[in-house]
């Protein structure tokens, strides 16, 4: 049996920002292709392959969020949630994603168990 990737995902809550109250539920733990794809679509200049990103995003990263239209109307979130936002909205949801992403504490300061020291050990002990 092999060893099985725990589902990781996040609630992201918007405190002050435009997005004061908005519950969105993102996927944390998406896979390196998928991450690098929508970074290179991301960058993009094509009209297109923004769109791709975004419709990505909505069926690789969004799970689940509490968006309505002006008119009280729940906005789904599948399968293309985030072309129908606006894009300031948009982008803030990605953006609090990527802020996420980075704040998901990794492994150091941890001791390898086989007793021989981390990378970041060995620099930290030589300073």
């Amino acid at each position: 049996m092999g060893f099985k990737l725990q589902r990781r995902v996040a609630r992201i809550n918007f405190g002050d920002e435009k997005l004061a109250g908005a519950e969105v539920t993102v996927r944390l733990n998406v896979s390196l292709g998928d991450l690098l794809a929508m970074q290179e679509l991301e960058e993009s200049k094509e009209t297109k392959d923004r769109i791709a990103m975004l419709a990505m995003f909505s069926e690789k990263v969004l799970i689940s969020w509490n968006l309505e239209t002006p008119e009280g109307e729940s906005i789904a979130a599948q399968p293309d949630g985030m072309t129908r936002i606006p894009a300031e909205e948009s982008d803030l949801i990605i953006s609090a994603w990527v802020k996420t992403l980075g704040e998901i504490p990794g492994p150091l300061g941890v001791r390898s168990p086989d007793g021989v020291m981390s990378r970041e050990e060995r620099m930290s002990a030589a300073t």
